[in-house]
């Protein structure tokens, strides 16, 4: 018999309270039980309809083509103790109903004496969501400066592309590069120059900069909201974290791609992933979760404080889409805690993710797959700096300042 229908696009429960996005990667995972013993090689299929009508390649077939039905139901950790299907692109958007059955081919295949409780069919609407806008700029570091174009940074942002509620990730190379402004000599004269930035030391400064970046540059059209994410190569400093400006639209990261920080899970990698969209989430007005130390804490989160829900069979569990995997919810600290610091994966809660799908603007946006467009201003050199020099003593002191080439 069938038991419940699971549409998922990163985390959700039973009932799918979780609003699902158009065009973004979809699953649907089919749970059943046997009521008199557990049989093996079952099979089931899954129909798609739309204002009555049925939908193309209906009807799917589970990925894993056949299961053994248990009589406890199986566990909903293990992926494979379900059928699942990979849900087409043309059925991700409007209304949809879901029928799952379960042994279709009846007791011609599988004897059975009632077929009654075989199929169970659920209806959901697909929300739209604009995407979500990058536009990476360099911060100059020692001993190397990070550039969209390093190995394994499109597995960043890709990552962040899977953990949020949007249907896709558009990316920008501002060619921008942010430096810290020093002072420089010319035999007893000082005048202002460019250097490497220290993180986290200088990490107010770098905001700033993404902050005067941003102010002087046209978002693109096709934006509603464009976010300035500062890359830090992940072998300057500590290797790990960032910033963000809570209800802001910059924040940097370190794009760090170390495998040992994925905590044996293969959907955590790359670490920087979980640093962009953690960063980015402060943008969109979330605060820390209370796991791993962390400072402005989110005083309303309603789980284990290192959970993504609570520990029952039925309620929310996370599910990368790209591997797929499933995330029980004791397994992964939510995304906007310092979980890494506990020695766990980061993946957003019900809680976060709901947060963020009300925050994200709404409207349409082609699910494209991530590109990198170049800029569009003109090359131009800003520096913007307040201090006093004294040539006469042969003193200069140089205030906060903000810095970038713009190409």
């Amino acid at each position: 018999m069938v038991t419940a229908i699971e549409v998922t696009q990163g985390v959700q429960n039973l009932n799918n309270d979780v609003p699902l996005l158009a065009e973004k990667l979809t699953w649907v995972r089919v749970y059943v039980r046997s009521t008199m013993r557990d049989v093996s090689g079952v099979t089931a299929r899954l129909d798609g309809t739309r204002d009555g009508a049925l939908l193309p390649a209906s009807p799917l077939m589970s990925m894993n083509t056949s299961i053994t039905v248990r009589t406890e139901g199986g566990d909903r950790a293990n992926l494979n103790d379900s059928f699942y299907f990979y849900v087409p692109s043309n059925w991700r958007s409007g209304t949809v109903t879901f029928r799952a059955e379960v042994n279709p081919a009846g007791p011609s295949q599988i004897p059975e004496a009632n077929l009654d409780n075989n199929s169970l069919s659920v209806t959901l609407t697909f929300t739209q969501r604009r995407a979500l806008c990058l536009a990476m700029v360099r911060i100059r570091t020692e001993p190397q400066t990070a550039s969209v174009t390093d190995p394994n940074s499109e597995d960043i942002i890709l990552w962040a592309k899977r953990a949020y509620p949007v249907p896709s990730v558009w990316v920008y190379d501002t060619g921008a590069i942010v430096e810290e402004p020093e002072v420089c000599w010319a035999g007893r004269l000082p005048y202002p120059c460019l250097g490497p930035c220290e993180i986290p030391e200088d990490s107010l400064m770098v905001l700033l900069s993404l902050w005067l970046l941003n102010t002087l540059t046209d978002d693109p059209d096709e934006c509603a909201n464009t976010h300035y994410y500062g890359m830090v190569h992940q072998s300057h400093g500590p290797g790990s974290g960032g910033a963000g400006y809570v209800d802001g639209n910059e924040a940097w990261g370190f794009m760090n791609t170390d495998s040992t920080l994925s905590f044996g899970t293969s959907w955590y990698w790359p670490h920087g992933g979980a640093s962009m969209a953690h960063e980015i989430g402060h943008n969109l007005g979330r605060w820390h979760v209370d796991c791993g130390d962390p400072d402005d804490i989110d005083q309303g989160y309603p789980y284990s404080p290192c959970d993504i829900g609570p520990d029952d069979p039925t309620a929310y569990f996370g599910f990368d889409v790209a591997s797929p995997a499933v995330i029980p919810p004791t397994v992964a600290a939510d995304l906007m805690s310092y979980g890494h610091r506990v020695g766990k994966p980061r993946w957003p809660s019900a809680y976060t993710y709901g947060a963020l799908f009300n925050k994200l603007s709404p409207g349409s946006a082609a699910a494209a797959p991530m590109i990198v467009l170049e800029a569009s201003t003109q090359a131009q050199e800003l520096l913007v700096a307040t201090g006093v020099t004294t040539p006469t003593e042969g003193t200069a002191e140089l205030s906060t300042v903000s810095a970038s080439l713009v190409t």
